[in-house]
């Protein structure tokens, strides 16, 4: 570039970055009066040293000249009022040349770098090998640490940089990285999930700040089951169907009880949307994806299911920030249905009957009662301690203390269904036996709770004392509830139900009861 102003090559180039149409040169009636342009946000260089450039704007703006050497020129900016000021602007030669010619060499973008699985023993590990190998084609550790975005160091290793299109394809050719792809912005969009859940209806998440919101991080612990050996697929002509009654319907190859870990702690605990699920999909390519790389797929089964079920208890967690991971399971569990659409047991597509508490757990999830349970069943480490430490969790407990951790425990040991957990389940029962629970209150001003039950055939239940009062949010209440049977189950488990409802109505607290009865 010559020093004494920039070209009209240059101008030209610099045009073509912004996508700028240059005006046709006008013959100016007073040489000193700014010349006007008609496109919005416009940047033009004129050979006469940059003089009489105007840009027009509603708002204030910032004109950039680029500008060989040291040069000063004056710009007049239109914003309403014209006004006159000096811009010093100074880049090196080099610099002006590589960006007007456009070199990829110095073009960056944000790229994800994938490395999988790590055996380091710590983050600051992870990063220090991370900075080690993004230097390789940066060329130093400074260069490496301001070129670097993000560090991925907890399940996988991997981190994201600004990175030439050069730089991207030679740490793609590493034997350490698994890929690397560019960084886009995916705007969240769904279809009918949270339309069939009416989380559209929760007017009290629509109404928070949007910084109650935030800063929510859910992990998702998938334990579904697979089964079948030779599976059959069927293709048939896509059809979109909407507005299916009835529904839910639990799906045949949904997670099923009992749990066969702790029989008497109902599995599964919830259900949720998981047929047929349109989602974000991961661009590494796979064999489910038959070798292509996809941002979307859609697939059945708990992997869908557990997202949902995520985002709500996000969504507790934003409303109610003091509340553990077991008061928020609690009040998913509590307030579940056990109706379809058309008023009915929910159905199992198995066998087409009404479905038990080992199909649908506590029922379908409903995120909009969830967000105001009334009460909730809580429980803490010790509480947890004390369920690992009966005598039926040996396995479980042998396998903590081999890791290192200390179990205290109880002698004799709390039973397991006296856990307090939001679903009530015994095993094995031999005659009568109470189960105690305790529940804690989150509601405004004074409110009255009164129980009923839906007993289980062949076993008489009374719940003790069957009314609670509360004065106050955080008021815990505890009660017993008697079992006593008069017919043994046949090998069989049998199914009721505990509701705690107010006086207004409003709230309904509802607990699945499953037993087992060896004799009377």
């Amino acid at each position: 570039m010559a020093s004494g102003g920039v070209s009209a090559l240059a101008r030209k180039a610099y045009a073509s970055q912004l996508n700028i149409q240059e005006p046709a040169p006008k013959k100016q009636k007073y040489p000193d009066a700014p010349q006007r342009l008609s496109c919005p946000h416009a940047l033009v260089f004129t050979d006469e040293d940059l003089e009489g450039v105007t840009v027009p704007h509603d708002d204030a703006l910032v004109v950039v000249a680029i500008i060989s050497n040291f040069m000063v020129k004056k710009i007049l900016v239109d914003s309403g009022l014209i006004m006159r000021f000096t811009i010093v602007v100074t880049f090196f030669a080099l610099f002006a040349f590589s960006f007007l010619h456009g070199s990829s060499s110095t073009t960056t973008k944000h790229y994800i770098v994938y490395m999988g699985d790590h055996s380091y023993p710590d983050s600051d590990s992870v990063i220090s090998a991370n900075h080690q190998m993004l230097a390789s084609v940066v060329g130093s550790i400074d260069g490496a640490q301001q070129a670097v975005v993000h560090h991925y160091t907890k399940s996988f290793r991997g981190f994201s940089a600004m990175l030439t299109e050069e730089q991207a394809e030679k740490l793609s050719e590493s034997e350490s990285v698994v890929s690397v792809f560019e960084s886009h912005t995916i705007h969240l969009h769904t279809t009918h999930s949270w339309e069939f859940l009416r989380v559209d209806s929760i007017n009290q998440y629509n109404q928070l700040p949007i910084d109650v919101k935030s800063d929510m991080i859910i992990g998702v612990i998938d334990t579904g089951k697979e089964f079948g050996r030779k599976p059959i697929a069927k293709i048939s002509r896509t059809v979109t169907v909407l507005k299916t009654r009835p529904a839910p319907v639990v799906a045949s190859f949904s997670s099923k009880g009992p749990n066969k870990i702790a029989p008497s702690i109902i599995k599964p605990d919830i259900t949720a949307p998981g047929v047929n699920i349109l989602a974000a999909w991961s661009p590494v390519a796979t064999a489910e994806t038959a070798g292509r790389p996809v941002d979307y797929n859609i697939i059945s089964g708990t992997s869908m299911a557990c997202p949902h079920v995520s985002a709500i208890a996000a969504i507790i967690k934003s409303v109610h920030p003091s509340w553990s991971p077991a008061a928020i399971q609690s009040a998913i569990m509590t307030t579940a249905t056990v109706l379809d659409n058309t008023q009915r047991p929910i159905l199992s597509s198995l066998e087409e009957s009404a479905s038990t508490p080992f199909d649908y757990g506590s029922g379908h999830v409903n995120p909009v009662a969830a967000l105001d349970p009334g009460l909730v069943y809580d429980f803490n480490f010790n509480d947890a301690y004390d369920f690992i430490c009966n005598e039926k969790n040996i396995t479980l407990r042998d396998a903590l203390r081999f890791t290192g951790k200390y179990v205290p425990c109880k002698n004799p040991p709390v039973p397991i269904y006296n856990l307090n957990y939001p679903s009530i389940g015994v095993t094995d029962m031999s005659g009568s036996l109470s189960v105690d629970r305790t529940v804690t209150y989150y509601g405004e001003g004074p409110t009255v709770y009164v129980a009923s039950v839906m007993q289980p055939p062949g076993v008489n239940v009374m719940v003790r004392p069957n009314q609670l009062k509360f004065s106050k949010a955080g008021d815990k209440k505890s009660f017993m509830i008697d079992f006593k049977p008069y017919k043994d189950s046949n090998g069989r488990f049998v199914s009721g139900e505990l509701i705690w409802s107010n006086l207004n109505g409003v709230h309904r607290v509802r607990s699945p009861i499953v037993l087992h009865v060896l004799s009377v």
